[in-house]
């Protein structure tokens, strides 16, 4: 993700909100839901790629997997990585369907921590449970080798 994106992310929601109290948006307007669901969108962003990519097998964690972690991969760790896409499907189609209730159905501050950090803490969440599968379920096999 880029630096910018995070950037964005973190500022926008708490901005909206003094925005909002400073000038009294109306909680019915189409620019206050419409601002809202800002985060909502680009969450979607997110799931639409890693659906694009598992649907055209472009195996995209693979990827990058490979082009960060230098070493040689197992046949079963590549294997695994191919079928982490669909895991990432899952993750981000639940990302985007949190950031729509939270922008639908919570109050301002819940919304506001979820859209500025709450979505990186469950995507850092997401993350390890599937590094603690793979080392766990997956690749322990590297040890016996």
């Amino acid at each position: 993700m880029r630096k910018t994106s995070i950037i964005f992310s973190l500022i926008f929601a708490p901005l909206f909100l003094i925005y909002k109290s400073f000038y009294g948006l109306q909680t019915d307007s189409f620019v206050y839901l419409g601002s809202k669901l800002l985060p909502a969108f680009l969450a979607s962003i997110f799931f639409v790629v890693f659906l694009l990519s598992l649907l055209y097998k472009k195996h995209m964690i693979l990827h990058f997997t490979q082009q960060f972690y230098k070493k040689e991969l197992l046949d079963k760790e590549i294997e695994f990585l191919k079928k982490s896409d669909l895991y990432w499907v899952l993750v981000t189609f639940f990302n985007t369907a949190l950031q729509v209730l939270f922008a639908l159905f919570s109050n301002d501050i819940i919304w506001a921590f979820y859209a500025s950090i709450g979505w990186y803490l469950y995507f850092a969440v997401a993350l390890l449970i599937q590094v603690i599968y793979g080392k766990i379920f997956i690749l322990n096999e590297r040890k016996s080798i």
